[in-house]
């Protein structure tokens, strides 16, 4: 290898870098929004998490599908309690 080589390799080095991140970052998320997507068009019906009970009265939380309002609202929660649990973490990192 050239030195003129080595130097276009290290300097294609962070492009490579970004590129292989955002690809897999981006490629599970793109995945997924298709499959809701695809979802949607042939139930009209989102995913959504809900509490359920089985017969021996235990509870759990289970993927179902449900009406568009009802699946903005149950996200809405979720990102809630998510941020709620992150600044937990947080606040206990700090003090």
């Amino acid at each position: 290898m050239s030195d003129k080589e080595i130097w276009s390799d290290l300097a294609a080095a962070p492009r490579n870098f970004v590129h292989g991140f955002l690809g897999g970052l981006l490629g599970p998320v793109l995945a997924l929004a298709a499959a809701v997507g695809v979802i949607y068009l042939a139930t009209k019906q989102l995913p959504v998490l809900r509490e359920v009970t089985r017969n021996d009265g235990s509870r759990h939380r289970a993927i179902a599908l449900a009406a568009p309002l009802e699946a903005r609202a149950s996200w809405a929660r979720y990102a809630g309690d998510l941020r709620g649990a992150i600044l937990e973490m947080k606040a206990k990192s700090q003090g």
